[in-house]
């Protein structure tokens, strides 16, 4: 870590990946703490450090998160990446939510805690009744608390909803209506704003994958120019067989076809290809693009490329067998006839 910061200075605090700097930075002092405080139990010689012992557990537990660093590296582990990078990317849309549902259940509560509290101050003798508003009604945040219950499963409605009835039907129909309104609106509304944090977070992450592709591919292309820049001995801005001959066997030249699975007869007969068999020099352009198709394995559209120009030369050579057959039949014919004026006159 102090190597890091000696050579990044005061970009490593503010870099792309400054939140996983930081992450090294937390975990380097923890364990410093930890260190620090086993030295100094020792040396003291204290015998109650339960308390601190399980908050340094605690802080052992946490330098497992450095684990997710080859999660965010590894090309492995991508749905893991997009699942954690969403939950994280909607903590913002999380938290707007539980402010909407807070708005929804204070304003309800507020109208059913007045309906309840002017119930109870009528009715001062003991019921079933007036016991039920004031274990669900009795108060707004006992309120809120049965209405977020009601909404979200945590406990039937209808056990809820029945002191209401005796309230007055309009509060019951009101309740209903709220929990239409929470399970059909609300529920619904922050279904599909989470969704849409996680498919921009889902893009967002497409985008970096796109990114990363292109600067590998743009590393590529320059240590190709660099090489080709090499083999060019004349400066001529082509590079002929020869040129390529003489440094077929340079450790550069040697490390460049091991990095395309190549050795020395597979990178003759590939410039071989590239210059017609040695009759045409090569440019840069036709050497990049060329290196660019060798780097990986066959596409499924390198194949159909190949497929297609197998069937433009078979159409080509079909049509050249056809006429030079009807030259060779009019050439013949044309001989015939002057043999036999030939014969005819003499």
């Amino acid at each position: 870590l102090a190597l890091r910061i000696l050579v990044y200075r005061a970009y490593f605090f503010y870099s792309k990946d400054w939140t996983w700097n930081f992450l090294d930075i937390g975990l380097v002092l923890l364990a410093i703490y930890d260190a620090a405080f086993f030295v100094h139990a020792h040396t003291s010689g204290e015998s109650d450090t339960s308390a601190n012992v399980s908050f340094v557990r605690l802080v052992r537990l946490l330098k497992v998160l450095k684990t997710f660093r080859a999660i965010r590296v590894l090309r492995m582990f991508r749905e893991l990446r997009l699942m954690i990078s969403s939950i994280l990317g909607s903590v913002r849309s999380l938290f707007w939510g539980g402010v909407m549902i807070l708005l929804v259940t204070y304003i309800f509560g507020c109208c059913f805690t007045m309906a309840a509290a002017q119930w109870l101050a009528k009715n001062t003798e003991p019921s079933p009744s007036r016991a039920g508003l004031i274990e669900y009604w009795g108060s707004v945040a006992t309120a809120m608390d049965t209405l977020y219950m009601s909404s979200t499963s945590g406990d039937s409605w209808r056990f809820a909803a029945l002191p209401l009835w005796e309230v007055s039907v309009f509060v019951y129909w009101l309740f209903l209506i709220y929990i239409a309104f929470f399970l059909f609106v609300v529920v619904n509304t922050l279904t599909s704003i989470i969704i849409e944090a996680t498919m921009s977070n889902a893009a967002k992450e497409r985008h970096e994958i796109i990114q990363d592709e292109l600067k590998k591919k743009a590393s590529y292309v320059s240590s190709f120019k660099e090489l080709y820049s090499k083999l060019d001995d004349d400066g001529s801005g082509d590079v002929s067989m020869g040129e390529l001959s003489k440094h077929l066997h340079d450790a550069e030249m040697l490390a460049f076809m091991q990095s395309l699975d190549l050795d020395a007869s597979d990178i003759e007969q590939f410039f071989s290809a590239l210059s017609i068999n040695g009759e045409l020099s090569v440019d840069v352009e036709t050497f990049v693009v060329g290196c660019m198709k060798l780097k990986g394995s066959a596409r499924s559209m390198d194949l159909l490329s190949l497929c297609h120009a197998h069937r433009r030369l078979a159409i080509h050579q079909r049509r050249w067998e056809s006429r030079c057959i009807a030259e060779f039949a009019a050439l013949r014919s044309s001989i015939n006839n002057a043999l036999q004026s030939a014969l005819g006159g003499a």
